[in-house]
């Protein structure tokens, strides 16, 4: 169960997982509704529960360029903190091939001066 808010219009305005504690005005509604690409208008209430919706209308161009915007940002931020976190596993791995020469060295050179073979 999901809970809408509403504006004086019917309009469906913010969506809650649960009803929300400052006492903001919902609806009830079974589906979640994507109120950030479409606009929903209700039909008819019933004991606060939404029993049917008209159907749904998508935003304005503007607002759908704007949110596909900002979904791009957000990717190319995402990409980028991908592309660092494989740059810095190169440069551990690179470290710990370095490290496990570096010990396997020291153990040759623990065997040479011990005289040889143990």
């Amino acid at each position: 169960m999901f809970y809408y808010s509403y504006d004086d219009r019917s309009n469906l305005i913010a969506k809650f997982n649960s009803p929300p504690t400052d006492g903001t005005p919902v609806w009830q509604y079974t589906d979640d509704l994507d109120l950030q690409n479409y606009d929903y208008v209700v039909g008819q209430i019933k004991d606060g529960v939404i029993t049917w919706l008209n159907p749904a209308k998508p935003k304005p161009v503007p607002v759908l360029i704007q949110h596909i915007q900002d979904l791009r940002a957000e990717n190319d931020v995402l990409g980028q903190t991908a592309a660092q976190v494989a740059l810095d596993n190169m440069q551990l791995n690179s470290m710990v091939d370095t490290l496990g020469a570096a010990l396997a060295q020291a153990q040759l050179d623990i065997i040479s001066l011990k005289g040889g073979v143990a």
